[in-house]
């Protein structure tokens, strides 16, 4: 998030709602209590430090018997998310659920789970929706993930592009909505909004 004066607007969801969002999916799920480990992210962004610090303030202020035993940074990337899921699960006998940043980690995080034999028994959110994070919601893997609007923020973009040019007022900030995918409820979601069509690419010139 650029504090630039010289940005026209800024066009993106809101970090806050997304670590809240996990958070209350996260103690609804395990009933108000145990124990959770989290892959932020890549340190130093401002989307790994704010859905971090949303997700732990509201379990402390909605779901206190949920603790939060251990927590770590990393560059966002599957192999990462891998190897710190198979640190926590050798480092903390117990653990109920798993908070991601995003979903390059939690796909790592995701193989170590299924390879320890706990698919199912470990409460395991995250944030957007590649397909190989489709692939383990839809096997109960991921429990769920909040899900952001990238092909709507695109054309958010050139009609605030649009009415800049045109001397029109452009808002400072603009978020998208956001949506959670489950096992439940992925089949009923509109994903026209997250990704092109099958085999679309970009016209060539």
């Amino acid at each position: 998030m650029t504090d630039s004066d010289q940005v026209v607007t800024r066009i993106r969801s809101d970090d806050d709602v997304i670590g809240r969002m996990q958070a209350d999916f996260m103690g609804d799920r395990l009933k108000g209590g145990g124990s959770v480990v989290m892959l932020r992210g890549a340190p130093g962004t401002s989307w790994a430090e704010i859905r971090g610090n949303a997700f732990k303030q509201q379990l402390a202020a909605k779901y206190p018997g949920v603790k939060v035993l251990g927590e770590q940074y990393s560059q966002s990337t599957p192999a990462d998310g891998l190897r710190l899921m198979e640190d926590f699960l050798q480092t903390f006998p117990q653990i109920n659920g798993v908070y991601n940043g995003a979903d390059s980690t939690a796909v790592g995080a995701a193989q170590a789970v299924k390879s320890a034999g706990k698919s199912g028994s470990i409460v395991m959110t995250a944030t957007d929706f590649q397909l190989d994070t489709e692939k383990f919601i839809r096997e109960g893997v991921i429990s769920a993930s909040v899900l952001q609007q990238p092909v709507t923020m695109g054309r958010w973009g050139v009609r605030a592009a649009i009415n800049y040019l045109e001397k029109k007022p452009v808002p400072p900030v603009m978020f998208t909505g956001l949506m959670t995918a489950t096992k439940e409820t992925v089949d009923c979601l509109d994903l026209t909004t997250l990704r092109a069509p099958a085999g679309w690419t970009p016209p060539a010139r």
